[in-house]
């Protein structure tokens, strides 16, 4: 099971969440159609952009609280503003700056 977890600012857009998901995945070369949830903090993943961009994706959305996320390892993290390797050896990639 693949499951993107997905932070996000007030005002991001569908568009742009859906953006890095797709980027993420395509660092491993996968799918879009392996995603099956996007999960976020539980006070954002009522967002009307998460819920879109959740639906362009064809996937589930769900909420998970800071503690759950903190848990998890990441493969990729994006970042708005840099792109550096994190100390366990995974990726961080930009996003653009709107």
């Amino acid at each position: 099971m693949i499951v993107a977890g997905v932070g996000f600012r007030s005002g991001t857009s569908a568009e742009e969440i859906e953006r890095v998901v797709r980027l993420a995945l395509g660092v491993f070369e996968l799918p879009v159609e392996r995603l099956e949830v996007m999960t976020t903090e539980s006070a954002k993943a009522t967002d009307p952009a998460f819920a879109e961009a959740a639906r362009c994706l064809s996937v589930t959305m769900t909420g998970c609280t800071l503690d759950d996320l903190d848990r998890v390892e990441p493969l990729v993290r994006i970042h708005r503003d840099r792109h550096q390797p994190n100390p366990a050896g995974h990726h961080d990639l930009p996003t653009s700056n709107r």
